[in-house]
C-alpha cells in the first residue's frame, strides 16, 4: 500500500493505493466471489470499512472518502478486449492492472526484465483466464515489482502507458481537493 499526503496537517487530502486481495490461493480475476473476503485492514477497518469482496466491488467513489480528506483506491472490475473478445476483469496488483490496461503496448514490448517478460508471456495466452493466472503466478512468486517500475520508465514513453481506472479515479479527487486547498490561499482584493 501507498499513501499520497500532500499537506501539513491530518485535515489536509491523503490518496490512499490499496490492493484488493481476496483472500484465495488463486484470485478468481473474471468472477466475484459471493463469499469471498478481502486482506486488506485498510478497506476492512478504515475506508470503506468492507470485508465482503462483493461489496467492496459495488462501493461507489463517495463512499470510499473519509472525513472529506482520505481518500482509498482499489482495484475494481474493468472491461477489456482480450484476443478479439470482451471480459470483465478484477486485477489483483497494481502491476496486473497496469497491464490489463495497457494490452497493446505491453504485448509490443520486448524486455530482458524476468517480470516484464513474464507480462508480456501471459498476453500472450490464448484466454484471458489463462494470461491473469499466468500474472498472477508470475507477481506471486517474485518481489522484483520495483525492478519492474524502473525498467518501464527506460522501455516505454511514460506518457503512452495508461494508468488503471481506478488509479485516475483517486487522482482526479486528489486534484479537486488541492484545486479547493488552493483556494484558501488565494487573497482577492488590494493588498
Amino acid at each position: 500500500m501507498w499513501i499520497i499526503w500532500l499537506g501539513r496537517t491530518e485535515n489536509d487530502p491523503h490518496f490512499c493505493k490499496a490492493d484488493a486481495d481476496l483472500l484465495a490461493t488463486m484470485p478468481s480475476y473474471y468472477k466475484l466471489s459471493k463469499f469471498g473476503i478481502t486482506n486488506n485492514d485498510t478497506m476492512k477497518s478504515w475506508v470503506p470499512e468492507m470485508s465482503r469482496f462483493d461489496d467492496l466491488m459495488k462501493v461507489n467513489p463517495e463512499s470510499k472518502v473519509k472525513n472529506n480528506h482520505v481518500r482509498v483506491a482499489y482495484q475494481t472490475e474493468i472491461m477489456l478486449e482480450y484476443c478479439g473478445n470482451e471480459a470483465r476483469i478484477i486485477p489483483y496488483t497494481f502491476e496486473d492492472a497496469l497491464v490489463l490496461s495497457n494490452i497493446l503496448l505491453f504485448k509490443n514490448t520486448s524486455s530482458s526484465n524476468s517480470l516484464i517478460k513474464k507480462m508480456v508471456e501471459a498476453l500472450n495466452k490464448p484466454t484471458v483466464e489463462e494470461a491473469c493466472k499466468h500474472m498472477f503466478k508470475a507477481l506471486e512468486k517474485t518481489t522484483k515489482k520495483a525492478e519492474m517500475a524502473l525498467e518501464l520508465l527506460f522501455i516505454m514513453d511514460p506518457c503512452e502507458l495508461k494508468p488503471p481506472h481506478y488509479i485516475v479515479e483517486g487522482l482526479i479527487w486528489l486534484q479537486e481537493k488541492l484545486k479547493q486547498k488552493q483556494k484558501d490561499y488565494i487573497i482577492t482584493g488590494d493588498v
